[in-house]
């Protein structure tokens, strides 16, 4: 069973809350795409992604998540490494 155009799809699917979708001016709709400017390691990205669920947020809490798949981690596990305490000490030895 050959499984890769499951995973291109999956590879696009986020979940997030309905606030996070207001700000986004996504709509509250199964498949709405969902486009995100992101700055990963000091290079803007651009992602388009596809809602796969969402849920309502808690009115009391100002915060908002957004949930992606584990196609999305496998296929950007080198952007998602952690490199903060590099850059900040490069950052560090460049002020110095």
């Amino acid at each position: 069973m050959d499984l890769s155009s499951y995973k291109k799809v999956a590879e696009k699917e986020a979940i997030t809350n309905s606030k996070t979708l207001q700000l986004l001016g996504v709509p509250l709709k199964v498949g709405a795409p969902l486009t995100l400017r992101l700055e990963i390691h000091g290079k803007e990205v651009k992602r388009d992604l596809i809602l796969s669920g969402w849920w309502e947020s808690n009115p009391t809490a100002n915060t908002g998540q957004i949930f992606t798949s584990s196609p999305y981690v496998d296929a950007h596990a080198d952007e998602l490494q952690s490199t903060y305490s590099v850059e900040d000490k490069t950052m560090i030895k460049q002020e110095l």
